[in-house]
């Protein structure tokens, strides 16, 4: 995925050649905010000879080959789901984010299902509460 976005970021700074349908040859800019030297670039590729259209096809592979092997050189990074959250819990949180914080899970969890829906009361030492409406944390309760 990244290798084709930065080929894609290349071909796009480059100018375009085509031909249409009855055969007549064309160019035109893509990605180009300096249109002079864009049409500069695209009449020298037009007149250029085949040992020069081959070398410019052979920079365009190893650059494509170079941006690609940079990306593939970069190490993947992985943040594990358990690493903990350095915060206090949050109103809004849901009760995964709430229970990844620095306060961690509760010590017990106090539950009462209505027809409204399910209401919890998260119980953590020293005075501290966390409160929560259908997975979500609505209120924080704890003790100064």
């Amino acid at each position: 995925m990244k290798v084709a976005f930065v080929i894609a970021a290349i071909v796009a700074s480059m100018p375009v050649a085509a031909q249409t349908s009855n055969g007549t040859k064309y160019a035109r800019c893509v990605g180009s905010s300096e249109m002079e030297k864009c049409r500069a670039l695209v009449d020298s590729i037009a007149t250029e000879t085949p040992e020069a259209k081959r070398a410019r096809a052979q920079k365009l592979e190893s650059d494509r080959a170079s941006a690609a092997k940079a990306v593939s050189d970069q190490p993947l990074t992985y943040k594990p789901s358990s690493q903990r959250v350095v915060s206090d819990p949050a109103i809004g949180m849901n009760a995964y984010e709430a229970s990844n914080t620095m306060w961690g899970r509760p010590e017990s969890i106090n539950r009462t299902e209505t027809r409204y829906g399910t209401r919890e009361q998260w119980v953590y030492g020293g005075g501290r509460y966390l409160y929560l409406e259908n997975g979500r944390v609505t209120a924080i309760s704890s003790r100064y």
